[in-house]
């Protein structure tokens, strides 16, 4: 509390803190031996002993307080200094420990996002692919119809034929008389048209 730029009051109060502590005794105890205080003696004594300790205190305020006091504000100093570097550095801890907490919720934020975006993905991925392999099983099976009604249409068209070919040869078999290819055909024709009628 001294240090602070009080060094000449607070070297006043020890000098007289000092004066105080060593003479009383020695008054007290003359005092009480000698109840006279106006003895030559004792003055030169107390005189002696404030020249000494004046002497003492200058030898000691140019030699030994002054390098002391320079070292306790040195000191002094030094610690203040560490004490705010180490409150400057809390501060920069407490803040950088904010800034990760918000980046560690913003990254678990956006970790949802993208879990959420990849499962609506998959989910439309798994609705297109389902819809094409629907669309393609519709084709294929419209395809297959159609291939099959066509084949059904080719037998029957054969059986048709294969059917008239028998009757005109049974016909002129009864006959017995030989057509003609010209009327074998047209008597082919009229017969698959009159049977795809009936059908």
């Amino acid at each position: 509390m001294c240090l602070r730029g009080k060094t000449s009051t607070c070297l006043t109060i020890a000098l007289i803190a000092v004066v105080v502590l060593v003479f009383t005794p020695t008054l007290l105890a003359e005092e009480q031996a000698d109840h006279s205080l106006i003895q030559p003696q004792r003055w030169r004594n107390a005189i002696w002993a404030v020249g000494l300790f004046v002497v003492l205190l200058v030898i000691l305020g140019r030699f030994a307080w002054k390098p002391v006091l320079r070292a306790i504000q040195a000191r002094e100093q030094a610690i203040a200094d560490n004490i705010a570097d180490a409150e400057r550095r809390q501060a920069e801890s407490a803040e950088l420990l904010a800034e990760y907490r918000s980046q560690l919720e913003t990254a678990g934020q956006e970790a949802h996002k993208l879990m959420a975006q990849a499962a609506a993905r998959s989910e439309a991925d798994r609705n297109e692919i389902i819809a094409q392999a629907n669309s393609t099983a519709q084709a294929t099976l419209a395809e297959v119809r159609e291939e099959i009604d066509q084949a059904k249409r080719e037998s029957l068209d054969e059986i048709y034929r294969i059917t008239a070919d028998l009757a005109t040869s049974v016909a002129g078999q009864i006959i017995r008389k030989e057509i003609s290819p010209e009327d074998h055909r047209r008597l082919v024709e009229e017969s698959v048209s009159e049977l795809k009628k009936k059908t």
